[in-house]
């Protein structure tokens, strides 16, 4: 059975685990990629940005470039969850709220991040980290690679104080 809470609509079963993240605090080797939601890469690693009028995007190339990791933010670029494409046909779908230190506990549910992961219908993983007006994201990749790159995502952290 599919169980998915996005949007706060409970389908079925019981609540995801919440996964509290701390504050970011990159190595002197790494670069942070990403906004309010953030992760760690190695500063060797090949970055390729890209924008539009209201969001930016970056793409992060790890091992040998055959795999990416894409972190994009802007005003309108997300509701904050995985879209329809992704979740069309999807198997395997796993799901848990994010917190941060200061984040209000009503978030969680109304209003925080997710991290959704699961398999397409061809099988290839992909995983989804957002939040309204963020994410970070991997799609199409192979099982088994796709640890490298939640070994990256793993790391997730927020990268400065809410001013709520």
């Amino acid at each position: 059975m599919l169980t998915l809470y996005l949007v706060g609509l409970m389908l079925a079963g019981p609540q995801p685990p919440i996964w509290e993240i701390p504050y970011c605090r990159p190595e002197p080797t790494e670069i942070l990629v990403g906004g309010g939601l953030a992760v760690p890469v190695p500063r060797e690693a090949r970055t390729e940005v890209g924008s539009d009028i209201d969001y930016t995007c970056t793409a992060v190339h790890l091992g040998g470039n055959a795999l990416q990791i894409v972190a994009c933010q802007g005003p309108h670029y997300t509701y904050g969850r995985p879209s329809s494409s992704l979740l069309d046909g999807a198997r395997d779908v796993k799901e848990r709220r994010i917190k941060w230190p200061d984040m209000p506990a009503d978030w969680v549910w109304d209003y925080g991040p997710v991290d959704v992961r699961g398999s397409s219908a061809e099988g290839k993983r992909w995983r989804y980290i957002g939040i309204i007006g963020a994410s970070i994201t991997y799609e199409g990749v192979e099982p088994g690679a796709d640890r490298v790159l939640d070994a990256v995502l793993d790391r997730l952290c927020r990268s400065k104080p809410s001013s709520r």
